[in-house]
């Protein structure tokens, strides 16, 4: 049984922390001896849930008419977590989000009924499809039960050790239930398609791409609780965005060389020992990177440097810990196979040892330079 996790107090907030914040400390979630002390919780802004719900309704139409459904869908995620965070804050808010609040464990459900379709219409029999096949219901239960609030609070105990549970600590224990297995029957599902789907030109547009990155900043901060439990300075030091010292450029580039060097030992490994797996992931990479422009190649580089970092090392560690949102990094990786999530899950644990050692700024300015100069040199 792992013991429970201490995390480090953050700094001052007007009339005290908010109590059951996803991701209230400021340091990770298996750091810092100090326990957060109990005060009031801050006042809810009328003013900043105007401005969100302004900003969630713009990106949600624009998402959906510049046909972007993952800026939509991370804007409608912002939009719960903004929801969930003034439930807690206002008990007049609480039916509001009680009639939103089975959107996700019902998304769940219906992302892996479509997983276990497609592992039938491919056709497959033996153990490993109808493994899948079992997963995928399993999963698609699990979500539906974490709608009840009994059963998610104890998973939100599970995840992120913080008693009692709150509507937003519920919220991100089932999103994160749900990445968590998605991994297998993900790869196993869609393992030869990713490749022809990346063939289509406008897969990488820059509109895409760029609309996928203002969908993760927006979400990460919604997901600290920007203009609701916190103002701009508080929630860039919860995000761990700082400026950069020069330790810190010293830092990441040889952050960039060690993640080179990794990846490059892991992939020699595949290509001796799993050269089928090696070739599914190459035919990934390859259609990712083939005639991309320059500014496809930096989109790509920031879209995931900024996006992934500032929600995964900089929202979420904090209180998920190192492990498990490195886990959770890998399984959404669902178009690599099993071994190039593996490389993914320990790339993660090295970023989010930058992040728990430097910032996250350091972990975005890592992970965006390695993702442009291995494209530029593919």
């Amino acid at each position: 049984m792992l013991p429970p996790k201490q995390d480090e107090p953050d700094g001052p907030q007007p009339g005290g922390p908010a109590p059951n914040d996803p991701a209230t400390a400021s340091g990770d979630a298996s750091s810092g001896p100090e326990a957060v002390p109990a005060s009031p919780p801050p006042a809810l802004s009328a003013p900043g849930l105007l401005d969100w719900l302004i900003t969630i309704l713009l990106l949600g139409a624009g998402g959906l008419l510049l046909e972007q459904p993952e800026m939509a869908a991370l804007a409608a995620l912002a939009g719960l977590f903004i929801a969930a965070q003034a439930a807690d804050l206002g008990a007049q808010w609480r039916l509001f989000y009680g009639l939103m609040a089975w959107l996700v464990p019902a998304g769940g459900a219906i992302a892996y009924a479509g997983l276990a379709w497609t592992i039938r219409e491919n056709g497959e029999t033996g153990p490993l499809p109808n493994l899948m096949l079992g997963w995928c219901a399993a999963a698609s239960a699990l979500s539906l039960v974490s709608a009840l609030p009994q059963v998610s609070d104890r998973l939100s105990r599970l995840l992120f050790r913080h008693d009692p549970p709150s509507h937003g600590l519920r919220l991100a224990s089932r999103l994160v239930l749900i990445g968590l297995l998605l991994g297998p029957p993900g790869w196993y599902a869609m393992r030869d398609q990713f490749a022809e789907l990346l063939k289509d030109p406008g897969v990488l547009g820059a509109e895409s791409l760029g609309a996928g990155l203002i969908g993760y900043v927006v979400l990460a901060l919604a997901a600290v609780g920007f203009r609701i439990r916190r103002d701009l300075a508080q929630t860039l030091e919860r995000l761990g965005i700082r400026r950069l010292s020069g330790r810190d450029w010293l830092i990441t580039f040889v952050g960039v060389a060690v993640l080179f060097g990794l990846n490059g030992a892991l992939d020699a490994i595949q290509h001796r020992w799993l050269p089928g797996l090696w070739e599914r992931d190459n035919a990934v990479i390859k259609a990712l990177v083939t005639d991309l422009s320059v500014a496809q190649v930096l989109l790509i580089g920031l879209s995931a440097g900024i996006g992934e970092e500032i929600t995964v090392r900089g929202a979420l560690q904090p209180k998920l810990g190192i492990p498990l949102s490195s886990l959770l990094f890998a399984a959404l990786h669902v178009q690599y196979s099993w071994y190039g999530m593996s490389v993914i899950f320990l790339l993660g644990i090295l970023l989010g040892l930058l992040r728990k050692r430097t910032s996250t700024s350091v972990a975005i300015l890592v992970h965006t330079l390695y993702d442009i100069v291995a494209i530029a040199t593919s």
